[in-house]
């Protein structure tokens, strides 16, 4: 996210427009220098998720301290009133991103005519932007706006940043004592189970048995972990799976041009998969679930393989291919760059987000 804020804010401060990042907490040193841009302004809206009057006001008064003419509301309540209060003070479109995984059973139906009427009613919203077209397609299901405030916008990544990391590989793989003939399969994500943490361990079971050359890595964290922990040791997998906890920048720290292949085991109905976009930007296959968006991203058989939700036989059996296939590792990993430079790239992203808010000349 701060690296799409810092290329929207640039493209915004060529045409001589001031962007204001706001977060719920302060950020960090690293991540104010990182958007430290002549046209940006951080704020800080610690109770912006609540509902209530004070948050609501607090956002009011900000917007009309910068006479803001553009709001786009990122990881927020859709049904809140920040929309309504954003018009209230003048604020002239008010655009939603909708970044949010549904879940394993969800089913896509029309929304009964009083919810239908109650949206239109309560939030004037002139684009929701959704992060594939699984996630527009849910919203078009429901019926609960027009079809037309509608648009897909994939999330973007920094494909030069992505090419610089190359250079850390070395430096990953001799860390975690890795020769050049052994491979690094790695997933990255929360560790909760709508991530298929479990599947991977499993997949990671029968892998493991049949080639010693594979190390498995789980790069997250969360207060699941003990408990997956406990289950690669009960599945005689403790050797050869390393948990790295939370590794705040993936890519900068050699994770992805690190690994030989990349994991997504998800459960739930992934909305979009940076890691997967982040994975193939880095000339990386990826293994993944055929759930949500996530086939958006991988082309079976032509950017990485996908299986069946919960099927860790069927993800064991794609990473074998991959494990056996260095040749096959190379042509998908190329192909998924290529992917990602025609639809991911994060300064095309950007540029197509500013032709949205209609901004004067």
């Amino acid at each position: 996210m701060e690296t799409m804020m810092r290329e929207l804010s640039s493209q915004l401060g060529a045409r001589g427009w001031t962007s204001v990042l706001c977060f719920r907490s302060e950020p960090v040193d690293a991540v104010r220098e990182f958007l430290s841009l002549p046209n940006v302004r951080l704020e800080v809206l610690p109770e912006l998720h609540r509902w209530s009057v004070a948050c609501q006001a607090q956002l009011a008064r900000m917007l009309k301290r910068y006479r803001a003419a553009i709001a786009h509301l990122n990881f927020l309540d859709f049904f809140a009133p920040y929309a309504a209060v954003a018009r209230a003070v003048g604020v002239a479109r008010v655009y939603f991103t909708d970044h949010i995984s549904r879940p394993e059973n969800h089913i896509l139906q029309k929304s009964g005519w009083l919810k239908v009427a109650a949206y239109r009613a309560a939030v004037p919203v002139t684009k929701v932007l959704c992060v594939s077209d699984f996630v527009r397609g849910c919203w078009l299901a429901s019926g609960r706006l027009p079809s037309d405030r509608f648009v897909t916008v994939y999330n973007g990544v920094d494909l030069d940043r992505c090419d610089r990391s190359q250079a850390e590989r070395a430096s990953f793989r001799r860390r975690y004592g890795l020769g050049d003939g052994d491979v690094a399969v790695t997933q990255i994500s929360s560790l909760i189970e709508e991530k298929g943490c479990s599947t991977v361990l499993e997949a990671a079971r029968i892998v493991c048995a049949a080639s010693p050359a594979v190390t498995f890595f789980m790069a997250g964290d969360g207060p699941r972990r003990p408990e997956y922990e406990g289950l690669a040791e009960r599945l005689g997998v403790s050797g050869r799976v390393r948990f790295l906890g939370l590794v705040e920048d993936p890519v900068g720290q050699g994770l992805f041009s690190g690994s030989d292949i990349v994991c997504q085991a998800s459960r739930w109905q992934e909305a979009f998969g940076l890691s997967i976009a982040e994975a193939m930007a880095c000339r990386r296959p990826v293994v993944a679930t055929r759930v949500g968006g996530i086939p958006e991203l991988v082309q079976e058989g032509r950017t990485g393989l996908l299986a069946d939700r919960g099927d860790a036989a069927g993800l064991a059996a794609s990473v074998m291919r991959l494990v056996q296939s260095p040749s096959l590792r190379s042509s998908l990993g190329s192909a998924a760059r290529d992917r990602c430079a025609a639809y991911f790239d994060h300064r095309a992203i950007a540029a197509k987000v500013i032709d949205l808010y209609q901004l004067p000349a």
